[in-house]
């Protein structure tokens, strides 16, 4: 990954620094640190991994150099995938962040943080209904238009 994808897909989405490290876990001190210049990303494979994970899970593309494209070289654009896919993968990742959750419950041992742990579990349990009736209605209607969905 180089440092220009990582500019190029922030501005694609919109996002700040502090919202790249929101959503990779990566800290905003490292954002600043590895982003500016020019080449290769100087990071850890985790650090890297968080990153491309939280971009790929909010729709952006990577194109590597030596992958074709209309003009050659890297980049970075917004994947085109349709309605089911993207439920389908919020529900997926829904069900990850339940599974965490839990994990987290059952490792707290502080009454504030077991407290605010059990409302963000109780906030997405009651979110993943709603989003397995929306996968449900958005396959209904890919099957009724002869359009398998896409896995």
């Amino acid at each position: 990954m180089e440092r220009a994808q990582i500019r190029a897909a922030r501005a694609l989405l919109g996002w700040s620094q502090e919202d790249l490290a929101q959503a990779s876990g990566v800290s905003v001190p490292t954002i600043k640190r590895i982003e500016p210049g020019h080449g290769t990303l100087k990071a850890t494979d985790d650090v890297q991994a968080k990153i491309e994970r939280a971009f790929v899970g909010a729709g952006i593309e990577f194109i590597a150099s030596d992958e074709f494209s209309s003009s050659g070289g890297m980049g970075v654009r917004v994947a085109v995938t349709d309605d089911y896919t993207r439920l389908r993968t919020l529900q997926r990742r829904l069900s990850e962040a339940n599974q965490a959750l839990q994990a987290a419950s059952r490792l707290t041992t502080d009454g504030h943080l077991h407290e605010a742990v059990m409302e963000a579990r109780s906030a997405l349990f009651n979110a993943i209904p709603l989003v397995s009736q929306a996968v449900d209605r958005e396959y209904q209607r890919l099957a009724e238009d002869d359009r398998p969905p896409r896995e």
